[in-house]
C-alpha cells in the first residue's frame, strides 16, 4: 500500500529500467543498497542522479574520462548517507533516478549481452537416466527409432518413391517443372537417395523448413525423409542450393552443378515434378512487350 510519504520513480541504468514506489524514509545508504540487485552495480559504485522534466544526456568526458554520456541533473549525495533521507531531495512523482557505475569499464558487468551469460547442457548421461525426458517418452511409446517397424516403414516409404518416379517418367537429363509452376521449370540432374537430408522431419507450425528441400504434403503426412529425391537445375535462380549439400559433420557432397546462380539447384520429391515439354522462358523477351 502506498502511503503519503512514498512516491513512484522511475529508475533506470545501463542495464535496467522501472518504475519503483520508493519511502521517503530512506536513507542514501539503504536506496544504494535495495537498488545494488536491481542494477548490478555495488552500493559503493553507485552515483544516483535525480533527473527531473527538462533533465537529459550530456556528452561530456567526466569521471572515469571513457567518453560516456554524462547525464545531467542533482546527484544524490550526501556526507552521512545512513542519516540522510530521501525526503531531502525532493522527490516528486514522475522524476527519475539514474543510477550510474564509478566503476572502471573492465569490471562493469553488460547483462544485455547474452552471449556473455554462461549456458547450462545436460551431460548425455544424465539425460539418458531422466525419467521426465522426450527420449524416454519415446521409448516408452516406441516412436520414433524406437518403434520396431521403423525399419520397415522407412523401406516402404522408398518403395513408394521409386514408384512414383517410374510412373512419372522421371530421369536425368529430362525437362519438367515443379509443383505446377511454369517459373520453376528445369532440368532434371539427380536421382536417389540425399543422406544430408533428415532422415525423420517433423512439420508442426514452429519448426523450420529444411533450406535443402522443399516439403511436399505426402512428406508432411508421413513425417519421414529417406527414399528417393529428384534434384533440378532451376532455370531462374528461385531454388535453394547450388546441388551441393553439407552433412552434419561439415562435409560438402556434390550431387550436381548448376549453371550460373548458387541457388538455381533444389531437391524436391518425386511426387512434385511433371516431366514434359518446358523449354527455357524468354522472361526478358516478355518484360520488353509489357
Amino acid at each position: 500500500m502506498t502511503t503519503p510519504s512514498d512516491v513512484w520513480v522511475q529508475v533506470t541504468s545501463a542495464n535496467s529500467s522501472s518504475e519503483r514506489r520508493l519511502p521517503l524514509s530512506w536513507s542514501v545508504a539503504v536506496l544504494k543498497a535495495r537498488l545494488e540487485p536491481i542494477t548490478g552495480i555495488p552500493r559503493s559504485s553507485q552515483r544516483l542522479i535525480l533527473r527531473r522534466g527538462g533533465d537529459g544526456l550530456v556528452s561530456v568526458n567526466e569521471g572515469g574520462g571513457d567518453g560516456r554520456a554524462a547525464q545531467t541533473g542533482q546527484v544524490i549525495e550526501a556526507a552521512d548517507e545512513e542519516d540522510t533521507t530521501l525526503e531531502h531531495f525532493r522527490l516528486t512523482r514522475g522524476c527519475e533516478i539514474y543510477i550510474e557505475s564509478t566503476q572502471p569499464a573492465s569490471l562493469r558487468q553488460d547483462f544485455n549481452d547474452p552471449s556473455r551469460v554462461e549456458k547450462y547442457s545436460i551431460p548425455d548421461e544424465v539425460y539418458q537416466k531422466r525419467q521426465d525426458s522426450v527420449l524416454t517418452w519415446k521409448k516408452t511409446n516406441k516412436l520414433g527409432r524406437f518403434d520396431p517397424s521403423a525399419a520397415d516403414k522407412v523401406a516402404a516409404i522408398i518403395e513408394q518413391h521409386e514408384r512414383e518416379a517410374i510412373a512419372r517418367g522421371l530421369e536425368v537429363g529430362r525437362r519438367c517443372r515443379v509443383g505446377g509452376e511454369d517459373s520453376r521449370r528445369g532440368t532434371i540432374c539427380y536421382l536417389g537417395p540425399v543422406p544430408e537430408i533428415p532422415a525423420t522431419r517433423a512439420t508442426p507450425a514452429t519448426s523450420k523448413p529444411n533450406p535443402a528441400s522443399e516439403p511436399s504434403q505426402q512428406q508432411q503426412q508421413h513425417t519421414a525423409g529417406g527414399g528417393w529425391w529428384v534434384g533440378i537445375s532451376l532455370d531462374e535462380p528461385t531454388g535453394k542450393n547450388d546441388g551441393s549439400l553439407v552433412g552434419p559433420d561439415g562435409t560438402l557432397h556434390r550431387y550436381f552443378l548448376t549453371e550460373g546462380c548458387r541457388k538455381s539447384g533444389i531437391f524436391v520429391r518425386p511426387d512434385r515434378v511433371e516431366i514434359g515439354d518446358f523449354p527455357v522462358l524468354d522472361l526478358e523477351g516478355e518484360m520488353e512487350e509489357m
